[in-house]
């Protein structure tokens, strides 16, 4: 099957799930899996593998959730990831998962629509606001890295200063080195947000910032790796209504 016909996007109705949503992750992976070989390949190492199709090396995730619903975007965006790596659509490790882009809204029938794209043309998306924070950072943080997420925290907070903190949509952009996982840093990454976010009232880990008011978030490979990780945040000029523009 040629991959200029590959079905461009799914649609799962239902409510995503949560970091252990096991449900919801098999909704999705089941949805992939009945668009056909030319969107899921199960069994395969990536998405058209053996069958003269390109790995997918972009996606696109717009999510509706239920008014008062509080989730935050990288939890649900990691398992509808996880559905669609059992149907697929990437190998363990996410080799050639390069640009990902998602965004909530609130709306009378939850779900997500999901869209193949090209990281190309997920880096040439705009970004819905103007950039508040363009930091380049040391490094970032492991899931088990406290010591490197207190230090990326400290480094936030030295370079928001005394800045009243962001209020309403926030947008995120996390550009990551070349190897690894494009999702392995991305929660700790947000967990250090409570310098420029404030401090959600309702946790009681220590790193407890209030990442539900992000809404927009794209995670990128930098694709050289000479290039240091970057966090660029702001607030959403508009709220936003998908990302269909970002499908090649």
């Amino acid at each position: 099957m040629d991959s200029s016909r590959r079905p461009r996007s799914i649609v799962v109705l239902g409510s995503p799930g949560g970091p252990r949503g096991r449900r919801w992750r098999d909704a999705v992976g089941g949805a992939a899996t009945a668009a056909g070989a030319g969107f899921a390949s199960p069994g395969a190492r990536s998405v058209g593998a053996g069958r003269g199709q390109d790995p997918v090396s972009g996606a696109v995730f717009d999510f509706t959730l239920e008014p008062r619903r509080w989730i935050d975007l990288d939890t649900i965006t990691e398992v509808t990831v996880a559905g669609l790596r059992d149907a697929g659509v990437w190998a363990r490790g996410l080799r050639h998962l390069d640009a990902l882009l998602a965004t909530k809204r609130t709306g009378p029938v939850p779900g997500v629509r999901v869209g193949l794209s090209t990281a190309a043309a997920l880096r040439a998306a705009p970004r819905p606001g103007p950039a508040a924070l363009d930091l380049a950072v040391p490094v970032l943080p492991r899931p088990s890295g406290r010591a490197e997420k207190l230090a990326l925290r400290e480094h936030l907070a030295r370079a928001w200063g005394d800045r009243p903190l962001l209020d309403g949509g926030v947008w995120v952009e996390v550009t990551m080195a070349s190897t690894g996982s494009l999702l392995g840093p991305l929660e700790p990454t947000l967990d250090t947000l409570e310098p420029v976010l404030g401090r959600d009232p309702r946790g009681h880990q220590e790193f407890f910032p209030r990442d539900d008011l992000v809404v927009w978030l794209r995670v990128l490979r930098s694709g050289h790796g000479a290039v240091r990780p970057r966090l660029r945040l702001g607030l959403v000029a508009e709220r936003p209504e998908g990302t269909r523009g970002a499908e090649p």
